[in-house]
This record gives C-alpha cells, sequence and structure tokens, in this order.
C-alpha cells in the first residue's frame, strides 16, 4: 500500500491511501483531473497591518442593532450566514469583508453584529440555521448549477492571501486529511501544517439556553454550505451533526445517512478499514449522529452510520440503495418510505443547513447567538461576531416588584428597538430608544481594510508582525512547531489574541448621543481573550458616572448594584441608606471576562448638553490575573470604547418616566434544588518541553534544553480536568468522565493551578456562584458571590490559584460541553464533554464507555440488531430499545 499526498496547486485538501483510492474507485489521475474546480487563491499584493493610532475616533455614530427576529411574530424563522461588506472603520477607510447573520429572504438584514432576536419565554421558537458561505446566495438559489454555488474559503487570512485554519488542532477536518492517530477522518486532531482552501463549516450555540442536546450546538454537529464545488471526498457534516427532531437513540442513529433504518447493517472492519461481512455477534455500539470517524481503536468490528460525502463533485446526497459512504461499505437500505404507524422513517439530513428548537424556558436574560465550530470558533466568531437573543417574560416587570420603592409602578428605561422598525435610519425611531444592546469585540486590520488575525504562533511569543502564515516548506530540525516530530506547539494557532482596536456594534470607536435621561445598555463581552474593565468618564471634569448593574448572565440580580471604580453599593434597602463597600481590588469597576454579559442603567439625566462621557477600559490588553500589577490598556487606542455625547434634542417630550435606579426593587428568586453531590474540575497550563532561542527565518528555533536556562517556547495548551491535583488535564477525545444524574445539584469546585483567570462556560445549566477559596488552603474562603454575580450566571471567572465554587442543577439528559470562554483556549483543548442522565441510556457510547465496557454491551446489543433485523424496521413500542437507547 502506499499514500499520496493530494495537491492543488499549493493547497493540500487530503492524505489518503491507495486502497481507499481504489475503495472509491478512483485513480490519482481521475482525482487530479478534478482539479479545475479548485483554485489557489493568492492576493496580488502583500497588504501590511493598518496603524490602529492613526484611526479616528468618535466620529461614526454607534449602530443600534435592529430586530431581526420578534417571536410574538413568528415563531419558526431561518437564519443564514453571509459574506458582505461594511464599513467598520470611519468613512474614508476601505470596506472591510465581514461574515454576518440575516433572515435569507431579506438580503438588507445581513449585518454585523447581527439583528437581535425577541425571544419569549416559555415560548418554543424554531430557528433553521442555514450555511449560505458561498459567492451569492440569492443568484445559487435561483441558480444552483452557477459558479454562484462555489464555496467562499475563510475570510481570515494572511498578508498573501493565505487563509490561517491551523490544521493541527483537533478540528472540524472536513476534508478528512490525516489525522494525528493515522486515520483519515472528520472531527480529529489533524497533522497538515498547509493552508485549508476548503468550505467552511459552521454551528450554532445559543449561548445560555436551556437547550436540548441536538439543539445545543455540539462542536462536532457542524455542517458546510450547499456549494456545488466542495472537492471529492469532503463530509458534508460533522461527526455529531443532528436536526432538533432526529430520534437520538442507539438503535435509530442508522438511519441518519438513509431513508430507512437498513434491514441489515453495514460494517467496518476496524483493522483494514474495509467493508466487512456483518457478523451481529461482534458489533459494538453505533457511533451517534451519523459519526463517520471510521475505525476504532479496541479492535471491535463497528457499525458506522456514515454521513453523506461528495463524489463526482456534487455536494447533493444520494441515498439511493447501494451507495457507497465515505469508507466504501454499501449501503444496502431501502428508499421505500415506510407507512405503518408502528414505522419509523427518516430521511437523509439536509444539506448546508440545521433546524434547532428552542424552548426559551430559561430566567428573562440577555443571551447570544454565535459559531461553535471544534477548532474554528474563534476564527469564525471574530469573522462573524453574532447577536443578541434576548428572553422576555410576557410581562417583562413579572421579575420585579410591582412597586418601586416610593410605591409607584415600576418602569424600566425603553423602549428597545422593535421588530420591522430601523434605528438607524429613521431618526423618530432612534430618537424613543432607551434600551440598547452593546456587542464589544476587539479588532486588528490590514490597510486593505480586512480584518487581521494572528497567522503563525511565533506572534504570540513576540516574534515578528503574525502577518505571514506558518512556513510550511522547507523547514528542518530547527523548526520548534509542529509537524516537527519533537514538537508540541501548534504552528498558526496562538494561546491568546490580543487586538488593537475596540469595535461596539459592528464600528471602531463610535458615538452615542442621548437625552438627558436614563438608558439601559446590555453589554456583552464578545473579544476572543481580552478582559475588560469599564468605567464612564466626563470627559471636562474627569467625574466617574456610576453604573447601576441590574441584571448579569442569566436575568435580574437580587438588588440592584451600583459600580465605580474601587467601590459598590448592594441597594439591599432601595431608596434608603446602603453602605458603600471597597472592590477587591481599588482599580475594578465593571470587570467583563469574554463571554460575560451585564444588563445595567446609565443615568444622564441633569446633565448639560454636549456634554461628553468616555467609555474606558482599564483592564490589561494582554492575559488577564487580576488588577494587581498590572498595566492598564493604552488610553489612547485600546483604554478607549465608546463615547457618549448629550443632546437635549433627543428629551422625551413627557420627560423620563422610567424608575430611578437607586429606588428599584428586584425580585428574581434566583434559587436551585437542594445539593445532591459534588465534584472538583481544574484549569492547568500545559507548558512546552521545547526549548528556543531567536531566529530569523523562523523567530525562534530548536535547541536543545540547557539547565538553569529558562527558554522554553511557552504554553503549548491550556486544558481542564478532573481532580483537584496538578496533574495533566484530560483531552477533548478523551472519553466523557462529567456525568452528573439528571436532575441532581451538584457543587462544582474549579480549581484553577494556571497563572490566568478563566472565563468558565456550562452549557446547559444556569448556576450560582458561592464563592472563592486559596488553592492552597482550601477551607480559607477570600470572597463569597460579589453583588453582581449574584443573580443566576453561565459564566464564571475562575481566578489564579483559586477554587471557585459554583451550584448547578442538571435538568435535561444528554450530552453537552464546558469550557474556557477565552475562544483561542477553548479552540485547543480546553474544552470537555459532560453527559447528564444514565450513562448507558443517555450518552453515545464511544463517547463515554471504555473497551471492556463497550465489549460487554456487545451481547446485549446483539440481541437488539437480530430482533431488528429480523423486523426490517424499527417499531416505536419495541420493548428492546429501551435497552440500547442513547439520547445525543
Amino acid at each position: 500500500m502506499f499514500s499520496v499526498r493530494l495537491f492543488f496547486g499549493n493547497a493540500e485538501f487530503a492524505i489518503v491511501s491507495s486502497q481507499q483510492l481504489i475503495l472509491a474507485g478512483l485513480t490519482v489521475l481521475a482525482v487530479a483531473a478534478s482539479s479545475e474546480t479548485v483554485r489557489y487563491r493568492k492576493l496580488e499584493t502583500q497588504r501590511s497591518k493598518l496603524d490602529h493610532a492613526a484611526i479616528p475616533k468618535y466620529v461614526e455614530s454607534l449602530t443600534i442593532p435592529s430586530v431581526l427576529y420578534d417571536a410574538s411574530v413568528d415563531n419558526s424563522i431561518e437564519i443564514a450566514v453571509r459574506q458582505i461588506t461594511q464599513q467598520v472603520l470611519p468613512s474614508g477607510y476601505p470596506i472591510t469583508t465581514l461574515w454576518a447573520y440575516g433572515n435569507p429572504l431579506e438580503p438588507s438584514t445581513f449585518s454585523n453584529p447581527a439583528g437581535t432576536v425577541e425571544a419569549i419565554k416559555d415560548h418554543s421558537l424554531l430557528v433553521t440555521w442555514t450555511n449560505d458561505l458561498v459567492q451569492d446566495p440569492d443568484t445559487c438559489l435561483q441558480d444552483p448549477q452557477s459558479d454562484a454555488c462555489n464555496y467562499l474559503i475563510h475570510i481570515l487570512q494572511d498578508k498573501e492571501g493565505a487563509p490561517i485554519v491551523d490544521q493541527t488542532l483537533h478540528w472540524a477536518n472536513p476534508g478528512r486529511s490525516m489525522c494525528e492517530d493515522g486515520s483519515n477522518r472528520t472531527d480529529c486532531r489533524g497533522t497538515s501544517v498547509d493552508a485549508y482552501w476548503g468550505p467552511i463549516p459552521t454551528t450554532m450555540h445559543v449561548h445560555g439556553g436551556h437547550s436540548i442536546p441536538q439543539s445545543d450546538g455540539y462542536p462536532e454537529g457542524w455542517f458546510l454550505p450547499n456549494a456545488n464545488d466542495i472537492p471529492e471526498g469532503y463530509v458534508t457534516h460533522g461527526a455529531y451533526y443532528a436536526n432538533f427532531e432526529t430520534p437520538l437513540t442507539q438503535t435509530m442513529r442508522n438511519a441518519l445517512a438513509t431513508t430507512a433504518v437498513p434491514a441489515t447493517p453495514n460494517v467496518i472492519d476496524t483493522v483494514a478499514n474495509v467493508p466487512s461481512t456483518p457478523n451481529t455477534a461482534t458489533i459494538a455500539p453505533v457511533s451517534p449522529i451519523g459519526s463517520n470517524n471510521g475505525a476504532t481503536d479496541d479492535g471491535i468490528i463497528t457499525f458506522i452510520p456514515v454521513l453523506p460525502t461528495v463524489s463526482n463533485s456534487s455536494a447533493t446526497d444520494d441515498s439511493s440503495d447501494d451507495s457507497s459512504d465515505d469508507d466504501g461499505a454499501t449501503d444496502d437500505s431501502s428508499d421505500d418510505d415506510a407507512t405503518d404507524d408502528d414505522t419509523i422513517v427518516y430521511t437523509s439530513p439536509p444539506i448546508g443547513k440545521v433546524v434547532c428548537d428552542y424552548s426559551n424556558d430559561g430566567p428573562q436574560a440577555t443571551l447570544f447567538y454565535h459559531d461553535h465550530t471544534v477548532g474554528i470558533t474563534r476564527l469564525n466568531v471574530y469573522a462573524a461576531a453574532g447577536g443578541f437573543w434576548l428572553v422576555r417574560g410576557e410581562d417583562e416587570l413579572a421579575d420585579l416588584y410591582e412597586y418601586d420603592c416610593l410605591g409607584k409602578k415600576q418602569v424600566l428605561p425603553g423602549p428597545s428597538p422593535k421588530y420591522g422598525e430601523d434605528p438607524n435610519g429613521d431618526y423618530e425611531v432612534r430618537r424613543k430608544i432607551r434600551e440598547i444592546p452593546l456587542m464589544i469585540q476587539g479588532v486588528s486590520f490590514y490597510d486593505d481594510g480586512s480584518l487581521f488575525y494572528p497567522a503563525n504562533r511565533a506572534f504570540f511569543d513576540g516574534k515578528g508582525e503574525g502577518d505571514g502564515f506558518a512556513e510550511t516548506t522547507g523547514f528542518d530540525s530547527s523548526f520548534p512547531f509542529k509537524p516537527n516530530a519533537e514538537s508540541d506547539v501548534s504552528p498558526i494557532w496562538n494561546p491568546e489574541a490580543f487586538f488593537d482596536t475596540w469595535v461596539v456594534n459592528g464600528k471602531t470607536w463610535p458615538k452615542l448621543e442621548v437625552a438627558p435621561e436614563r438608558y439601559r445598555f446590555r453589554i456583552l463581552n464578545l473579544a476572543d481573550s481580552t478582559t475588560l474593565n469599564l468605567v464612564m468618564k466626563v470627559v471636562d471634569t474627569d467625574e466617574e458616572i456610576p453604573f447601576y448593574i441590574i441584571g448579569g448572565d442569566q436575568g435580574y440580580l437580587p438588588y440592584v448594584v451600583k459600580i465605580r471604580t474601587g467601590y459598590y453599593t448592594q441597594l439591599t434597602t432601595p431608596g434608603g441608606d446602603n453602605t458603600e463597600e471597597q472592590q477587591i481590588s481599588s482599580a475594578q469597576a465593571l470587570l467583563l471576562m469574554p463571554g460575560e454579559r451585564y444588563d445595567l442603567i446609565i443615568d444622564f439625566t441633569g446633565m448639560k448638553n454636549g456634554t461628553e462621557i468616555l467609555m474606558l477600559n482599564t483592564a490589561p490588553n494582554e492575559p488577564f490575573g487580576g488588577l494587581e500589577d498590572y498595566t492598564a490598556a493604552d488610553f489612547a487606542t485600546t483604554g478607549q470604547v465608546l463615547k457618549f455625547i448629550l443632546n437635549d434634542d433627543l428629551s422625551n417630550p413627557d420627560g423620563d418616566q422610567s424608575t430611578l435606579p437607586s429606588c428599584l426593587r428586584l425580585d428574581p428568586n434566583a434559587v436551585l434544588p437542594e445539593v445532591t453531590g459534588s465534584r472538583t474540575v481544574k484549569l492547568v497550563e500545559l507548558e512546552s518541553e521545547l526549548c528556543v532561542i531567536d531566529d530569523e527565518s523562523y523567530g525562534v528555533k530548536n535547541v536543545e534544553c540547557v539547565s538553569g536556562v529558562d527558554n522554553h517556547l511557552g504554553p503549548a495548551m491550556a486544558t481542564l480536568g478532573y481532580g483537584n491535583d496538578q496533574t495533566d488535564g484530560n483531552m477533548w477525545s478523551d472519553p466523557i468522565e462529567m456525568n452528573p444524574s439528571l436532575n441532581s445539584t451538584e457543587i462544582v469546585e474549579v480549581w484553577n493551578w494556571t497563572e490566568d483567570a478563566h472565563p468558565i462556560h456550562f452549557h446547559l445549566v444556569h448556576f450560582l456562584i458561592l464563592g472563592r477559596y486559596d488553592i492552597n488552603n482550601p477551607d480559607s474562603e477570600l470572597s463569597s458571590a460579589l453583588p453582581w454575580e449574584q443573580g443566576f450566571k453561565d459564566v464564571a471567572i475562575a481566578y489564579p490559584g483559586q477554587i471557585t465554587k459554583i451550584k448547578m442543577h442538571f435538568d435535561r439528559p444528554g450530552l453537552y460541553v464546558w469550557h474556557c470562554h477565552i475562544l483561542s483556549h477553548e479552540d485547543n483543548e480546553m474544552m470537555l464533554k459532560f453527559c447528564v442522565g444514565d450513562k448507558s441510556i443517555d450518552c453515545p457510547p464511544e463517547l463515554s464507555f471504555s473497551v471492556k465496557e463497550r465489549q460487554l454491551s456487545i451481547e446485549k446489543f446483539s440481541d437488539i440488531l437480530v430482533e431488528t433485523s429480523t423486523a426490517g424496521v424499527l417499531g416505536k413500542n419495541t420493548q428492546l430499545l429501551r435497552g440500547s437507547k442513547r439520547v445525543f
């Protein structure tokens, strides 16, 4: 057997064996012949990084996100991601190519950030997410065979136009390039260090949503666009792709790639990776959600229900009898639609779409939606940002007392933007708005207006400009990054990414004219890695304007909290005497790590017309470990975020009708059931074992380590794990260890052994922070939950050297994830799976069972296969299903 690397121009698409080529009915020449549909796209001229200090500030008005959908109008919607151009930099600068979300039936709705989804508490909302990353989506709909349907490459590129996807991470890998374990499959840690010129996978997550597993945006549930030039052999869906209505049970997963459950299972010999004669006596539990991962490492013959791959340069799925899947196994399933009431029939997944169902049964809260694709979340979020998803009750004030401290009906600042109105082009609409979401994202630019993102790892180590894709040809043994066999550091990925401008609602350093009244802002930190510490200062007098915090990630706080630098006041007695307390750090103001949100009021009443107020950021523009002994962001650039300008002309003719924030009485009832158990988890940073010195060719080069000389390359990755020691954490590919019981309530202790703070996010749950303890003296409480953390949250700051205790309740079965919301950390192993419920029922077997456990399940599973293969189809009332059911 020989292996061949397939190149089109300088772009490698796959590494396949001769045996796989033969199984696919192809020759090397035949594959190469299709290369005319694939182009190596490089810029004609190199670009340079834009001088951020020269960008004028506060010349463009803040964009107020419009309402994309209102669930009171439509409870079944479609949101697509497309490529657009937008004036992000001030007028006179080049436009910027971005990705954006919008309504595909209304192209004008696509913007970055996206329009807001107004959801209704306890009302289900059905969303079709569409990957429209093709050349011209509208024309493509009319003419699916035209070039308009050709896929787009990633817009994050180096100075010459090479996409900067790092294929040595554990990532989607739709082209099934060689994995680190030697297999050719999707969703693995890869080995290719070449630029990825293929179509872009996406999957969507509603952050903070109380979602069923199928609708949670599982990182390996991605899907490609329905393009007509997807290269041969690419897989169009991730291993765990699923629509919301897919019955995610073990014996039903077979149906995902076919129109009916196969009467005779297809079997892959995991030793030779070729079709094998079915043998129900040696069949292990099937892979969930159409896993296409091929061989397992335990020698068990395993059924692999493969999702459709592209053949004959077509992205359409052929589910006819005897079609070949991507491992060469023959599909013996029938295409006949079953009509019996007890028959379950499933269709192939649609290409380019997924349908999700959101119950919106959590608290009224500020949520947001964004991409969550394994290994490239940081890139896709940087390119596409996201949109707000606001959950409101039919009575939004139901979580507040009816009357304020003066006995008057409580009123929050409003209104918010409404569906069908233009808050940016219609002056009368804009002037009345008093509730505004703010999405804050760190960004850098090239001089042609395109987005800059570090293209090589040496940039993080302070070497070079970061604008050249990691060298992939002609390297020698001194090259310190992968594919050097001795290296433990990926060549492109940066441990963290910090940028030199702030983009607020899609504009660099915008301004907002406000009336001398009270405004409600919902603030989201969508930076890759940067922490915000927000302060409000009057330009002329340096007077600080306080924030009145009314809510956090998951809804209202128990009490309003007034915050200014170094101090806070929890208004436990609205309208009465409340004591101002010192913050833990004299520099702390409104602190937000990536993924955190705060719902707050700023009171502009009594301020003179023309008064200017700056929203400042006094956190460091570097890894954050706390607010002691740090260097604040540069005041001239990233130390500034947004300017407010008082304008009397915007005043409400009837005056400000909202309740004084000092008089508001909140009542969110943030309680969880009694604790039933506890667990410890840990954060551990893995330092590279390589030593380096400066080098002209690579920035740094590999040298032999010498005792007493500290010249290690730096962090290889940060990981999560279980237990409270400092040993290495777990990898994404490891079996599931966190398996809370359904309806259990746990105290989770997060032990942070790293040097930095991490925003830890758990999917599914809304939790309560209980307090923080000294990691070297676990009985020593450093602080209880801070007043602005005392409501429900879904992101908790885990400070270095501390134990953060969190209480959470697990009320839905199935597969979810928890991770650091520093997106660069999340993309390189700082994310793990957890599964709620019975391990033998609710959890995917290949993710949660050891080899021994899987072998013990064979006999039981074989009985089910014999029963179902005799019947030909699965009966809805078959009692055997209970013993093998696997809910994703």
